[in-house]
C-alpha cells in the first residue's frame, strides 16, 4: 500500500527524472507515483541502459537502484563522475543499516531511500534539489 499526504500535485511538473531498477515491477509502482505528481520519468531497466538514456538526455535527478546485476548503483554513479556528470542522484535500496548510508553518501549518492519508498519522503528530497 502506498502511503501518501496531501502535497501538490504538480510539484514535480517541471522535473526531468530518470529511474533505474532491475525490477519491472517496481519501475512500473515508482513511474505511476511519479507521475501522480505531475512527472513525467523516463525509465532504465538496469545501469548500462540508465547510462545510454544519460547520454542522450539531460536529467534533473536520477533514482537508482543500488542491487542491480551487470552493472550496480556503485558502478553507475562511479561512471557518471568519471564522465563528471553532476546530476544529483538518489539511492533506492532496501539496505537500511547506517553504513549502508555511510556507503552511499562516500560514493556521492545525494540521498538515500529505503525501500519499501516512503513516497512523500522521496518527493521531498526531489524538491530539495530546487
Amino acid at each position: 500500500m502506498i502511503k501518501a499526504i496531501e502535497r501538490d500535485i504538480h510539484s514535480l511538473e517541471s522535473t526531468s527524472i530518470l529511474v533505474v531498477d532491475d525490477s519491472i515491477d517496481n519501475l512500473e509502482i515508482i513511474e505511476l507515483f511519479l507521475n501522480s505528481y505531475g512527472g513525467h520519468p523516463d525509465v532504465a531497466c538496469g545501469g548500462n541502459e540508465a547510462l545510454k538514456k544519460i547520454q542522450l538526455k539531460k536529467y534533473d535527478v536520477i533514482l537508482m537502484d543500488i542491487e542491480m546485476p551487470h552493472m550496480n548503483g556503485y558502478q553507475v554513479i562511479k561512471e557518471l563522475h568519471n564522465q563528471h556528470n553532476e546530476t544529483p542522484v538518489i539511492a533506492l535500496t532496501a539496505n537500511a543499516m547506517p553504513e549502508d548510508r555511510a556507503k552511499t553518501k562516500r560514493a556521492g549518492f545525494f540521498a538515500h531511500v529505503t525501500k519499501p519508498i516512503d513516497f512523500n519522503y522521496l518527493v521531498s528530497k526531489i524538491e530539495n534539489l530546487h
